[in-house]
């Protein structure tokens, strides 16, 4: 049987919806073996792939920053410009760096529940 895990851990769903999720999961662990081992092995992909993407932002951020400090040869139209590009690439990396954070909280839940039921 295929788990499609996505839908259930989007960042739109509220983190207590997804600790939530995996309690009920871990309430009956002897019918959800299954996609508990599906789990172990999904969280820490999914948390790669968001460490992945945040030095991918950081990077970008650090390459393409444009300081507009003692830049006078900037008109105040093309100062705006560069400084709302680098909003937005700064905007990036903090969202990637709390999606990250947010996938650590799942898997530290994970681990928690995991122990608790000795599994």
């Amino acid at each position: 049987m295929q788990i499609n895990l996505d839908p259930f851990f989007n960042h739109t769903t509220p983190l207590a919806k997804q600790k939530k999720l995996l309690g009920y999961v871990f309430q009956e662990p002897w019918r959800n073996e299954e996609t508990i081992s599906t789990l172990g092995t999904y969280l820490p992909q999914k948390q790669a792939e968001a460490k992945e993407a945040w030095e991918a932002a950081s990077k970008r951020y650090q390459d393409e920053y444009i300081s507009t400090q003692f830049r006078y040869d900037l008109t105040a139209q093309q100062k705006r410009t560069v400084e709302a590009a680098n909003r937005k690439m700064l905007n990036e990396v903090k969202r990637c760096k709390t999606n990250f954070e947010r996938w650590g909280k799942i898997i530290a839940c994970y681990e928690m529940l995991k122990t608790k039921n000795h599994f």
